[in-house]
C-alpha cells in the first residue's frame, strides 16, 4: 500500500492525511447541489401549479429521484384532474 513518489513512502496509506481534500470543496458541492434542487423544484412547482406547502415534498423528490423520472411523472400529472395529487402518488410509487 505504498503511494510511489510520495514524501512519506514509509508510512502506510491508512495513516496518511489526505491534504488534497478541502472542506470548502466538499461544502461547495453540497451548496451547488442544494441550489440545483431548489431551482428544479421551483420549476416543477410552477409547472404543476403547486402551493407553497408542497415545496418540501418536491425538494425531497428532486433530491432522491433522477431528473428523467421526475419529468416523466410531471408530464403524466399535468394530464390529470389534480396534478399535484397525481404527482405525489407517482413519486411515492417510485419510492420517495
Amino acid at each position: 500500500m505504498r503511494d510511489g513518489n510520495n514524501v512519506n513512502d514509509n508510512v502506510p496509506k491508512r495513516f496518511k492525511s489526505n491534504n488534497n481534500v478541502n472542506d470548502n470543496d466538499r461544502n461547495s458541492s453540497k451548496y451547488d447541489r442544494s441550489k440545483q434542487v431548489e431551482l428544479l423544484g421551483a420549476r416543477i412547482a410552477d409547472r404543476l401549479g403547486a402551493k407553497r406547502d408542497s415545496l418540501p415534498f418536491i425538494y425531497k423528490v428532486v433530491w432522491t429521484q433522477p431528473e428523467f423520472r421526475i419529468w416523466g411523472n410531471v408530464e403524466q400529472a399535468v394530464k390529470g384532474k389534480n396534478p399535484m395529487g397525481l404527482f405525489i402518488f407517482l413519486s411515492k410509487r417510485d419510492g420517495v
